[in-house]
């Protein structure tokens, strides 16, 4: 089962290594801390494991805009960025999503 819930800054060291693994370095890591320190990360994890997150912004003409959906290589193909925007749609603070 996927469980979605706010990012905390404890998760900021799994989600940093999970963004290397998919991007190659580490050009995001003061982003994805800023959107921790801002509640805009969630998190996904699968049987206890942090497997993905999702970060987003309300700079798109005050509308929510998803920036990033990442899912460990390992993870993917189990539902977690569904799980993700999912459970997004339904917290967003504004009602239109890009």
């Amino acid at each position: 089962m996927n469980i979605v819930q706010l990012a905390k800054i404890d998760n900021l060291k799994e989600l940093k290594t999970i963004d290397k693994l998919v991007l190659g370095n580490t050009s995001r890591e003061f982003y994805i801390q800023k959107a921790i320190e801002k509640s805009r990360c969630f998190v996904a994890s699968s049987a206890g494991v942090t497997a993905g997150f999702l970060t987003f912004d309300t700079n798109f003409f005050d509308h929510c805009f998803i920036s990033l959906v990442i899912v460990h290589p390992l993870e993917r193909r189990k539902g977690l960025a569904s799980s993700l925007i999912k459970h997004f749609e339904k917290v967003a603070p504004t009602e239109k999503i890009f």
